[in-house]
């Protein structure tokens, strides 16, 4: 940058611009890293189901593991965990440590345009998390699982399947998730099960006031469980959009996301 501002001050007609300019003001800006948790390695290894025992396998679970990012499922896990002060149901880690594998995603698979918009409710979870510091893309995950719980509810459908959009595919998504949720207490998985609840639990009891940590979990195989909803803020969905009968976004499956993390680190 020096030699080229030299450069550029060697030209008369250019000299007065160039010292017009400080330095400062165009030197390139470091990004502030987000810390990530004291110990807590860049990756962890999760193995995905294998129910059909491919390529040689023998215990229903994929011979080679998928990597996953810890910060940004830590992120993910905290801003879920963290919403159930503002009615995100309360989900275990057994479930999360599920949908993580089955998408093979760290972020769980979300789809950022999930939460509806024009629902109040996702919209005030949302700007709730942001506002206490959590990842913006984080808080959309908290703010749809509080939406696809909702819609499976009033829908009497099981929640995975909701969660994935409606139609054959959504249903399908569901069964192949619940056939292969026996991955998440896999011993091979112990340590990813490990992580999701650490983080997750630490968030619970983080939060204040928070819900009652006795308060059972969701039961996202279960179709006709309608969620209670706090009718002093019920949410808002009469612009709920129609669903495609192809569902929504179809996820890549496997492979590694490595993705940066926007927001700030400060959680409550």
């Amino acid at each position: 940058m020096a030699g080229l501002r030299d450069l550029l001050a060697s030209i008369p007609l250019l000299k007065p611009m160039v010292d017009a300019v400080d330095p400062e003001d165009i030197a390139p800006v470091t990004p502030t890293p987000i810390p990530i948790s004291s110990g807590q390695a860049k990756f962890i290894q999760g193995y995905r189901a294998n129910p059909q025992n491919k390529f040689g396998a023998k215990d229903r679970m994929e011979t080679l593991p998928t990597k996953f990012h810890a910060p940004t499922m830590e992120t993910f896990v905290r801003a879920a965990a963290a919403g159930t002060h503002f009615g995100v149901p309360k989900l275990t880690p057994e479930q999360l440590t599920n949908m993580a594998l089955h998408e093979g995603r760290d972020d769980f698979g979300t789809n950022y345009n999930a939460m509806d918009v024009a629902n109040k409710k996702q919209v005030e979870i949302y700007k709730n998390l942001v506002g206490n510091g959590h990842d913006d893309d984080a808080a959309k995950f908290a703010a749809a699982i509080y939406g696809k719980s909702e819609t499976a509810g009033r829908r009497k459908k099981q929640f995975l399947e909701v969660w994935n959009g409606a139609g054959p595919k959504a249903r399908k998504y569901a069964a192949d998730s619940n056939a292969e949720s026996y991955a998440a207490t896999h011993p091979k998985n112990q340590e990813m099960l490990d992580f999701i609840a650490d983080h997750y639990n630490d968030q619970l009891e983080a939060n204040t006031p928070n819900v009652d940590p006795s308060k059972p979990a969701v039961d996202l195989t279960t179709p006709d469980v309608k969620q209670p909803t706090d009718q002093a803020n019920s949410p808002d969905n009469s612009n709920q959009p129609a669903v495609d009968v192809m569902g929504n976004q179809v996820f890549k499956r496997g492979g590694l996301v490595d993705k940066p993390i926007k927001g700030n680190s400060k959680l409550i």
